[in-house]
């Protein structure tokens, strides 16, 4: 299975295609993050991924921007 990064500005596109959150459980609790799974077009139309990947790579760059500096993982220059 192949999920996408989620956050405010882009989980309307996967509610809208009713495509359900990553979960996982942790102390006996399912637990849920901040990712959805892949619409099956974008692996029947291959075209289609590129708008896909691009809303989860913003999502992940508004997510380490939102961190303190210090716990930053993207590299600048």
């Amino acid at each position: 299975a192949l999920y996408f990064k989620v956050d405010e500005e882009n989980e309307d596109e996967f509610r809208q295609l009713d495509l359900p959150r990553f979960t996982y459980l942790r102390k006996g609790e399912e637990a849920s993050l901040g990712y959805r799974l892949a619409p099956d077009e974008v692996f029947q139309h291959p075209g289609m991924m590129r708008p896909w990947l691009q809303s989860a790579w913003e999502a992940a760059i508004r997510a380490d921007e939102a961190k303190p500096p210090s716990k930053r993982k993207r590299v600048k220059g």
